[in-house]
């Protein structure tokens, strides 16, 4: 069994459902989650820095960076010491729609995302670990720009972005870093059968992130692509956790009454999920159920102001 685990991404990396980290962690003795979810690629990369840095990953261990979109500004404001991750600024509230019109620079972003990830590799390589990236979606499709669904938010800077978003580099970037296939990219292949529900602030709402079962299979690719000898994967017990979960999410019984979802958890389903009255999702996954279940310990984290920036 391998040493440690450190995946480092958005909401497709830690959502209220276990992800494809949950999955390799199998074949770890520990897992470190730096997901975030609505997280930029600002916080991404910092986060990697500093991963790097205070963990001092080597040849026995694994580091995992998934890149979110580029439409998206991360912060930490003078009161805190923890990002706001606010995910695409055409879904959010925190910037003004002017302010974002005016002043946030797609190509600009773009351009970031290229340095980030030559930088990220080149700090990789030093460590010895053993590196996979890929993209939430590959940020030069179409004008989707990394997300899984369109930004109206940038559609009065078409003429701008056809003579300066770096679509080519992109590409050329992820090819020279080995980059995996996208994760939503391989959704689409493996596409669901039925929805997935959620209660975003108490509503009932179907969700298209990838689902659990989903993450299972990208992670079954992952360990394939990059021969990582996960033998656990195929356990009857990590597919039975996956179906628990899969079951749940996709029953829309349990979101159209919640009482009944908390029933069936305080029942049936006891130590699978943390439960929240107040909390976005409500329903989410219990990560320190992982250890009993799927065998390794599991830490949940996300970057703070007091971790250092590469090293100084």
């Amino acid at each position: 069994m391998k040493n440690r685990l450190f995946v480092i991404g958005c909401s497709y990396t830690s959502f209220c459902w276990p992800a494809y980290g949950e999955y390799l962690g199998t074949g770890y003795k520990q897992v470190y989650n730096f997901g975030k979810a609505g997280a930029g690629n600002e916080y991404i990369f910092n986060t990697a820095c500093n991963v790097f840095d205070r963990y001092k990953p080597n040849e026995n261990d694994t580091v995992i960076v998934q890149w979110s979109g580029v439409g998206r500004k991360d912060i930490i404001q003078y009161d805190s010491e923890i990002y706001t991750t606010v995910g695409n600024l055409d879904w959010q509230d925190l910037y003004p729609k002017k302010y974002v019109k005016k002043y946030f620079n797609i190509a600009q972003s773009a351009s970031l995302l290229i340095s980030y990830v030559i930088s990220v590799d080149a700090i990789s390589k030093q460590s010895k670990c053993k590196f996979i990236t890929f993209n939430m979606l590959d940020p030069w499709f179409d004008l989707f720009f990394g997300e899984p669904f369109n930004t109206n938010v940038f559609d009065e800077q078409y003429r701008y972005i056809a003579d300066f978003y770096p679509f080519d580099r992109l590409k050329e970037t992820f090819k020279k870093v080995n980059a995996l296939r996208s994760l939503e990219d391989f959704c689409w292949e493996y596409a669901l059968d039925t929805p997935l529900y959620i209660l975003a602030d108490g509503k009932l709402q179907q969700d298209t992130h990838p689902s659990t079962h989903q993450h299972y299979l990208y992670a079954k690719y992952i360990n394939e692509e990059h021969n990582l000898g996960i033998e656990e994967l195929e356990k009857q017990s990590v597919k039975d956790y996956v179906k628990v979960y899969d079951d749940f999410f996709t029953d829309e019984n349990m979101f159209q009454n919640p009482n009944l979802g908390f029933k069936k958890i305080n029942k049936e389903l006891k130590g699978y999920f943390l439960t929240d009255r107040t909390n976005q999702f409500v329903f989410n996954s219990n990560q320190k159920f992982i250890k009993s279940k799927l065998g390794y310990i599991y830490y949940d984290n996300e970057f703070q102001l007091h971790d250092r920036w590469l090293g100084l």
